[in-house]
């Protein structure tokens, strides 16, 4: 089994609780550039070391911070079922096997259809985005106005789904920059199967370990929280051994079964 221990640039050592086991971060020699205590201030670097003792890297915002979201994640992490744990492994492999239909059905790239998926997908439930995107896409190559397709979503995010289809673009990359927005990127890169980490409200609902609205101020997630998130679903992911976008994935399922939402 591998060993891990986490490690941060701070002066003092933390002790964490990575799947029930208490480890202890081991300081390391402070860093002075230009006079300026660099262990004192945010901590940038925790490492992970694995089976073979190598370390792998991985930036962070503030270290104490992160490691209390990796434990709040675990706790959630901790309670899925195994019905749960296959659930959360196969959703974004199920969710393209959908797209896949939709851009059969309608004759057009998967990516496209997975971009407007993304574009709805803002407090919007699976289901219902579904449903909006097939009726969107359709809207569109019937040569209908936008105006004439309602979705539970903001109308800016109907916006952005129609310029998708509008553009029709040739790469990931271009719909991702359509897109323009972290959270919709990552969903959408996840769906496409590239290895990254969507940070919702659910997500960060786990992490902080309270239940709040989505449409709460408290879930609006700046860049700099995003990437702190994102490193957390990371460490977590690597103490239980599975990618971090399974593990948003996993813990997501159980947190929806827990809060029946």
């Amino acid at each position: 089994m591998a060993e891990r221990v986490a490690r941060s640039k701070c002066k003092a050592g933390l002790t964490v609780d990575l799947l029930g086991g208490a480890q202890r971060c081991a300081p390391l020699v402070s860093q002075h550039r230009k006079g300026i205590d660099y262990a004192s201030r945010v901590c940038r670097e925790y490492l992970i070391r694995d089976q073979h003792g190598a370390y792998r890297a991985i930036l962070s915002g503030n270290v104490r911070w992160t490691m209390d979201y990796v434990k709040n994640i675990l706790a959630i992490y901790r309670q899925a079922t195994d019905a749960d744990r296959d659930s959360g492994l196969e959703w974004y492999a199920r969710a393209k096997v959908e797209a896949k239909a939709m851009s059969i059905r309608h004759d057009i790239p998967v990516r496209i259809v997975v971009g407007v998926m993304a574009a709805l997908s803002p407090n919007n439930r699976w289901e219902r985005n579904v449903r909006d995107a097939e009726r969107l896409i359709a809207a569109y190559l019937n040569g209908d106005d936008i105006e004439s397709v309602s979705v539970s979503t903001y109308n800016k995010m109907r916006a952005k789904a129609w310029a998708i289809l509008d553009a029709m673009p040739a790469d990931d990359q271009h719909v991702m920059r359509l897109l323009n927005g972290q959270k919709i990127v990552s969903f959408f890169s996840n769906i496409m199967g590239h290895d990254t980490c969507t940070i919702d409200g659910h997500a960060r609902n786990i992490a902080f370990a309270e239940r709040v609205g989505l449409t709460d101020n408290r879930t609006n997630i700046g860049k700099k929280l995003y990437a702190e998130l994102q490193d957390a679903y990371n460490v977590a992911a690597h103490a239980a051994g599975v990618k971090a976008y399974e593990m948003q994935a996993i813990t997501w399922v159980v947190w929806k079964r827990i809060h029946n939402i």
